[in-house]
């Protein structure tokens, strides 16, 4: 499944990028009620916006705009 929206149920796999990020385990770092969120940059987003404009809701939008915020993203 490439696309999920809000209100599916999905399974992922988080692999870290380096030793550290590799040691993450679920029960002792992270919990069931913990928030998950993608990590985006400004060049994802300008990809967005040049590939996908059309293909994201409003709410998708918002929500890049909130990811934006979190990530301190000019």
């Amino acid at each position: 499944m490439d696309i999920a929206k809000k209100g599916q149920k999905v399974a992922i796999k988080i692999v870290g990028t380096n030793p550290e990020e590799q040691q993450k385990m679920f029960g002792r770092h992270f919990e069931l009620e913990d928030e998950l969120v993608s990590h985006i940059s400004r060049k994802s987003i300008d990809v967005l916006k040049a590939n996908y404009r059309d293909d994201l809701s409003v709410e998708e939008w918002k929500l890049v705009v909130t990811l934006k915020r979190l990530f301190k993203i000019q």
